[in-house]
């Protein structure tokens, strides 16, 4: 019997979409016995080799019984498994013998296995520059060694992305966010950052930013932070907005003389001769507090917890007391223990826990518990006239009228004289959260600034024309503003530049009210602090 085998055809057949099939295909051909088309059942063999003639076999041969020839043509399905068919040519050599015949007849020639029409787009996907439909889940993973650009802003992604997307850039309306516990960081374009730490953190900006690049800053440690420039590179304060306006709040025709505030501004207390107002809005409402259980006598200062709950008041009467609330000023008891004295001063913890008191002519005390109990500081006998502490009440600075400035690190067990100027009549200092960062004024035109929590100071690069009277700063000490008579001056570098903001039509030794620009503030004996 001579057997000849005639290709009819070969394709890949498949029943799923493009991502789904497997490894098996159809392959069609035709088979003519001594010349005439073969009818009935045969058993026919399969191997691919790497060439038309010799060469190598590849995997195993494939035998499928039984196959139905019917008019010489048939049909059959084959399975190489993975691996047999990549971008190199292949034939395929095929044996034939009648069923369960005594041996296999090989038929030639090879026929060489040209790719169908799936095939084809099979080996051209892996460049394809252009895809339509839908991916179904893990259609598109792995590791990829290019970059992936997505550059189109109408491409819509829909599904279950694991990841934050660090590593993407250039993403509209997606700015992916970095927790930054250090000091320092050089910021990335199109990067939003979130900074923890509770020093000072400085970001620099990126060296070559392209236009429309964004980086975004927020601060959730008590540090603050500020922005650092490359060579070449300047931030222009006028693209920050207007300064805000002062919003007269009260009217009440009484001469204040002291305000203090909570951290958030929520809560206020304002003191006059034998009066208090408190607020719990910030101001837009007030209530008068008077009676037997409130402070009667001419305020020498006020001190307020950060959470505003804790409020002491220090009388600047001949016999002065210390006086406490722990219901926002609602209600006021005399501390049993604190001196009998004419205070000027009085500074508060965040807490609320500790506090210091400045006596006119005299030293200044201390109290661990809440104002509970008071002792002597080492502080010596001067004509104290300000003070400001530190978030935890270690760090403290105290003026004089005649003596200077002095410091403390160690909660007002010791006291040191700084190098300020001792020729200024100082009326009002300032300090950072941490103590590092003070500020003072007194009468005198200009402002002095320290950066080493006292151990030095400087004035700053502003020149008034009139003597200035109080001074208050933000947390991280960057944030300025000082009043003098019927102005205010601000700077948000720590005192290295000054802007004149407003000018004030009434003061509060005027008796015509309360003035704020919605953030926390207070206003001490006998001239107003303002804090923003």
């Amino acid at each position: 019997m001579r057997l000849s085998f005639i290709l009819f055809a070969g394709l890949l057949i498949h029943g799923g979409n493009a991502f789904a099939q497997g490894t098996a295909f159809t392959y069609q051909g035709r088979l003519n016995v001594g010349g005439s088309a073969a009818d009935g059942s045969y058993d026919l063999r399969f191997a691919v080799y790497d060439g038309a003639a010799g060469g190598s076999q590849l995997g195993v041969a494939l035998t499928n019984s039984a196959v139905a020839v019917s008019n010489g043509l048939f049909t059959t399905t084959l399975d190489f498994g993975s691996g047999m068919f990549n971008a190199s040519s292949r034939w395929l050599e095929i044996a034939a013998r009648t069923n369960s015949g005594p041996g296999f007849t090989t038929l030639g020639p090879r026929q060489f296995l040209a790719p169908a029409p799936t095939a084809i787009f099979a080996a051209t996907a892996g460049s394809a520059s252009i895809f339509t439909g839908t991916l179904p889940p893990g259609g598109l993973s792995g590791a990829y060694g290019s970059p992936v650009l997505f550059t189109n802003s109408a491409n819509t992604f829909n599904g279950n992305f694991v990841g934050n997307g660090a590593g993407l850039v250039n993403l509209a309306g997606t700015i992916p966010a970095q927790t930054i516990p250090g000091t320092n960081v050089q910021a990335l374009p199109n990067r939003s950052y979130v900074v923890t730490n509770s020093q000072l953190v400085t970001l620099t900006l990126p060296g070559s930013p392209n236009i429309g690049d964004i980086v975004r800053v927020a601060g959730a440690g008590y540090g603050g932070w500020n922005l650092g420039q490359n060579a070449g590179q300047s931030i222009s304060g006028h693209n920050l907005g207007p300064a805000t306006p002062w919003t007269r709040l009260e009217s009440a025709g009484v001469n204040y003389f002291a305000l203090a505030s909570s951290a958030d501004g929520g809560h206020l207390i304002g003191a006059g001769s034998s009066i208090l107002v408190t607020s719990s809005d910030s101001g837009a409402s007030w209530s008068y507090r008077t009676g037997a259980n409130q402070p009667n006598a001419l305020p020498g200062g006020i001190a307020m917890s950060a959470d505003g709950k804790r409020v002491a008041v220090a009388d600047g009467a001949a016999a002065g007391h210390i006086w406490l609330s722990t219901d926002y000023g609602t209600n006021f008891t005399v501390s049993p223990n604190a001196p009998t004295t004419s205070y000027t001063a009085i500074a508060s913890s965040a807490a609320g826990d500790r506090l210091v008191a400045a006596a006119r002519s005299g030293g200044i005390y201390s109290s661990s518990d809440f104002g509970t109990n008071w002792a002597a500081t080492s502080a010596p006998s001067n004509q104290w006239c300000a003070l400001a502490s530190s978030a935890d009440g270690s760090r403290l600075v105290a003026a004089t009228t005649n003596a200077g400035i002095y410091i403390s690190t160690d909660f007002g067990v010791g006291w040191n004289l700084t190098a300020a100027p001792t020729n200024v009549a100082w009326r009002s200092v300032c300090s950072s959260f941490d103590g590092f960062r003070l500020g003072a004024v007194g009468l005198t035109t200009n402002i002095y600034t320290s950066a080493d929590g006292g151990q030095s100071w400087v004035p700053s690069e502003f020149s008034g024309t009139q003597a200035l009277l109080s001074i208050a700063c933000s947390a991280d000490g960057l944030r300025l503003a000082a009043c003098g008579a019927q102005m205010v001056f601000t700077s948000a570098d720590g005192g290295g530049e000054l802007d004149k903001r407003r000018r004030i039509t009434a003061g509060c030794l005027a008796g015509r009210g309360f003035f704020s620009d919605g953030q926390p503030g207070r206003c001490r004996h006998p001239f107003w602090n303002l804090w923003f």
